[in-house]
């Protein structure tokens, strides 16, 4: 039985929105709900893409 290796991705930098897009609000969605972004949720909650 082959063990899938989980590969976690540290954010490296901090960009801060300087105005409120669809992407800010979806990552601010993200974060509310308490995962750090949407590659997150998908790997938590096994999302196919």
């Amino acid at each position: 039985m082959a063990a899938s290796a989980l590969v976690v991705l540290e954010p490296k930098s901090l960009i801060r929105p300087t105005h409120w897009s669809k992407e800010v609000e979806n990552a601010y969605r993200f974060q509310l709900a308490g995962y750090r972004d949407e590659l997150e949720y998908k790997r938590i909650r096994q999302v196919a893409e």
